[in-house]
């Protein structure tokens, strides 16, 4: 690779290496080990400063629960605007 310092390569290339483990059906925490982080905390420093997202949020995004009869005022204003910000054509 071009334009890349040598850590910042082996960073990514550690990042690929457990992303590959974690979809081989390795833990978040045995995919850290096994691609030679200190702890999934660094992992997951690496994966935010590196992709701009921590790995859970690739794998599924953050559901929006609809709300029910039972749900206060505030938490349907909430729902709302988290709906809202996220498609604004509402």
């Amino acid at each position: 690779m071009f334009g890349m310092s040598p850590k910042r390569f082996a960073r990514v290339a550690r990042i690929e290496s457990a992303w590959s483990a974690r979809s081989q059906g390795a833990s978040w925490v045995e995919a850290a080990y096994a691609t030679g982080f200190t702890d999934q905390a660094h992992m997951i420093n690496d994966f935010v400063e590196i992709i701009g997202v921590p790995p859970a949020q690739l794998v599924s995004p953050p559901a929006i629960e609809q709300p029910s009869a039972a749900d206060t005022p505030s938490d349907a204003a909430f729902v709302a605007y988290h709906k809202h910000r996220i498609d604004p054509a509402r």
